[in-house]
């Protein structure tokens, strides 16, 4: 959420015509820099906006500082003012992960916090790839790092296999059951951090681990920040959840076996490309397919269900209304640019991986 005021607080924007000057810069500017907005209102002295980002939104600071330069100009010219300071300056009193949602990953954090404790099984989705990331493994693997490491599934495979081992969530339920149910592995040191603002060590890591969570950050921003944290010849292993390609519908689940709506994208999607859509659409298609029996039976061979309970559903559900996943295409472009040689894979379950090593 951005709240900005004028300069003093002053009326400056005391009429319809002006108000309406804002509201359509910030509408305008919002589209070109391709954040979505949830919420907003404007008023003769502040103005309020709530935006999701998507891959492709360039920087917030931008956006505001270009609708304040934009706006300033325009009502100066209306009210015949030269050089007059129009806004507060807000840009020097926002922190970094304020400037990339904050409020999202506020409600992420709640969200888990209800997961947590109503879905003690876990993700048997994520957990079916554990194997095939330890594989990934450097050899002499020493110290490891996972993002987002939910309850210590993963964390406590990865000390088996490395001297020590760093597992940040942003959910304190999380860590506090991760804390309990790894008590006799002390290498494993549990931290409740946001990766975005967390500060990580350069060149710290042998292994870096993210488990179906880079969906919930700017996933540019998150890839450089690990990449730099990762020391050379070390290996970072992704596993998260992609957008298929949309056909009569949204056939993804969430990591507790939610379908989507089926009505469309969801909020933030809205753009495929359309040449590779058909090769990439009956391949998500075969998959999903095939997925969907999987899961279910997964679900069935290790908890001796069909269904999560009726609590952890509906905390899924609540939790998917403001999730976004990547397309495989988006993922494979920032991995081009920002990890040259990574191995990118589809999978069954609405899965990808990437595997790269530096």
């Amino acid at each position: 959420m951005v709240t900005a005021a004028t300069l003093h607080k002053e009326h400056l924007f005391a009429d319809s015509d002006k108000l309406t000057l804002l509201e359509n810069g910030l509408l305008s500017l919002a589209n070109q820099y391709q954040w979505q907005l949830e919420a907003w209102a404007v008023f003769t002295n502040h103005y309020h906006f709530v935006a999701r980002r998507n891959l492709e939104s360039a920087s917030l600071e931008k956006l505001v500082k270009h609708l304040h330069a934009d706006s300033a100009r325009k009502l100066n010219r209306l009210d015949g003012k030269v050089g007059r300071t129009v806004w507060f300056n807000l840009l020097g009193h926002l922190s970094k992960p304020l400037l990339y949602c904050a409020p999202l990953m506020s409600t992420i954090q709640k969200d888990f916090d209800r997961i947590a404790l109503v879905s003690p099984d876990g993700s048997i989705q994520n957990n079916h790839y554990h194997n095939f990331l330890l594989r990934q493994l450097p050899i002499d693997c020493q110290d490891a790092l996972e993002v987002g490491c939910g309850k210590g599934e993963f964390s406590r495979r990865l000390a088996e296999r490395s001297k020590g081992v760093l597992a940040l969530d942003l959910s304190a339920e999380m860590i506090r059951i991760a804390r309990e149910r790894s008590a006799q592995l002390p290498k494993i040191e549990f931290r409740i951090a946001d990766v975005m603002s967390y500060d990580l060590p350069p060149e710290g890591f042998d292994c870096i681990a993210s488990i179906a969570t880079l969906h919930h950050v700017p996933l540019r921003e998150v890839l450089l920040k690990m990449k730099a944290a990762l020391r050379p010849g070390g290996v970072l292993m992704i596993l998260d959840l992609f957008e298929p390609i949309k056909w009569h519908g949204h056939p993804a689940r969430d990591s507790d076996g939610h379908r989507h709506s089926p009505q469309g994208p969801r909020t933030g999607r809205t753009n495929q490309n359309p040449t590779a859509s058909v090769r990439e659409g009956l391949i998500d298609t075969f998959l999903n397919a095939v997925a969907m029996p999987v899961s279910v039976s997964l679900r069935l061979i290790h908890h001796g269900r069909l269904l999560p309970s009726p609590a952890a559903r509906d905390a899924w559900a609540a939790h998917e209304r403001h999730d976004i996943y990547p397309t495989i295409n988006e993922v494979r472009a920032l991995c081009a640019e920002i990890l040259p040689g990574a191995k990118i894979k589809k999978h069954l379950l609405w899965r990808y991986s990437v595997v790269w090593r530096k």
